[in-house]
């Protein structure tokens, strides 16, 4: 009986997914800032859309309401980034995981 428990233990721990990486949305523009490397400064292209994101979420209202940055995960970031360009009709609406409760 002890020993199947164990192996219980053992399929759940193995079964846990990775805990994903969280970061400011400035940490992970820093870090996409480093990764493109191109002559042309390829960063430049995704400037644009991080301040849209950042007013559509209300980032900078986080910082200062909070004391500090909201920390969100990459896939989180690249959502809010791909929501900041609007819908088919022109319409931003926010990824919820991505939203200061400050904004």
């Amino acid at each position: 009986m002890i020993e199947s428990s164990k192996k219980t233990k053992t399929k759940a721990k193995a079964k846990a997914k990775p805990k994903a990486t969280l970061k400011s949305p400035s940490g992970w523009l820093e870090t996409m800032r480093a990764s493109i490397a191109s002559p042309r400064g390829g960063v430049a292209d995704y400037e644009w859309q991080y301040a849209a994101a950042e007013t559509a979420h209300g980032w900078k209202a986080h910082a200062h309401h909070a004391g500090k940055e909201l920390n969100i995960t990459k896939e989180d970031f690249d959502a809010a980034l791909k929501a900041a360009l609007g819908n088919s009709k022109g319409v931003i609406e926010p990824h919820k995981p991505a939203l200061s409760k400050h904004k």
